[in-house]
């Protein structure tokens, strides 16, 4: 990097992309215009190596710090920065084949950050490193195409007052996992959030978590879905009296199937009584049922 750009004009955004010859990041290997930039990104590189206090944030005014999809970076050290990145707003290490992160790892230097990217991470060792817990001004997590091997969300996932969206889509998470994350955003959120279910399917045999879940947040949860998921009892409830609304507006993303006034519908207070679900001292008419507990939005 020439020492001459800062001189000549301040550099807000730096790419570094496609360096095979990249294999070590250091202090003394990034530009002295570093202090000038909003946006650091370094991707497609041989990257193995992210020294200690490569990044001084006391001195530093990023925005974003995007480090993704370098095929050789299996360790992301927990020190790499000294202080707090005091304007992050987007930390995105999509792609990036890390196998190890220490349990305590230290988030604090993240902790203003407000879109977290882990795009195809193994999710087991973010979460155990308790980034969630440590970065209280999250508002969108990507943690799609991801892994995961144990049902982490009880202990792992914190009350995140300020979250708008989590995607989970194409992950390997079980339904039962789905469940407990709808669960504990349901108990905890008093605010609209987006839900990001693609490659998901919820099925009608456990209705009932579905409908406890509805109860819990009314007009809270709204899950974005496959746009070939069936109309199954879980969509009709999620679509009550919403047919209107998709018929009117053709730029309403919706599940197909809703558009068939010829399909078999199901009928709530029906499926409440088969399934034998709990109302909490409700009876099962169809007025306790009111309003969407949460709205649904089905995508491709």
């Amino acid at each position: 990097f020439s020492n001459h750009i800062r001189k000549l004009i301040n550099v807000n955004h730096l790419l570094i992309k496609n360096s095979p010859e990249l294999k070590r990041l250091t202090q003394e290997n990034l530009p002295s215009f570093l202090p000038t930039l909003t946006s650091f990104e370094l991707s497609n590189t041989a990257l193995e190596i992210i020294h200690p206090h490569t990044f001084q944030a006391w001195s530093l005014i990023l925005e974003e710090f995007i480090i993704t999809n370098n095929t050789n970076l299996e360790i992301f050290p927990s020190d790499i920065v000294d202080g707090v990145l005091m304007k992050l707003n987007k930390l995105d290490l999509n792609y990036n084949p890390i196998k190890y992160l220490h349990s305590n790892y230290n988030w604090f230097p993240y902790s203003y950050t407000k879109n977290l990217l882990l795009k195809n991470q193994q999710l087991d060792l973010f979460l155990k490193s308790n980034i969630l817990k440590t970065l209280p001004y999250l508002e969108n997590i990507d943690l799609s195409h991801g892994f995961i091997s144990e049902n982490l969300i009880k202990s792992y996932f914190p009350n995140m007052s300020n979250l708008i969206s989590i995607d989970v889509s194409y992950t390997n998470l079980t339904e039962n996992i789905i469940i407990d994350l709808l669960t504990h955003l349901s108990q905890t959120t008093n605010h609209f959030i987006d839900i990001y279910l693609r490659g998901h399917i919820l099925n009608d045999e456990n209705f009932c978590s579905y409908f406890k879940i509805f109860q819990n947040a009314p007009n809270l949860l709204n899950l974005i879905l496959d746009n070939s998921h069936e109309c199954n009892c879980i969509i009709e409830l999620f679509y009550r009296d919403k047919l209107q609304d998709i018929n009117n507006n053709s730029l309403l993303i919706h599940p197909t199937c809703l558009l068939d006034s010829s399909r078999n519908r199901c009928d709530i207070q029906t499926q409440l009584t088969l399934s034998k679900c709990p109302t909490n001292g409700h009876t099962n008419s169809d007025d306790t049922i009111g309003d969407y507990a949460f709205g649904g939005v089905i995508a491709g």
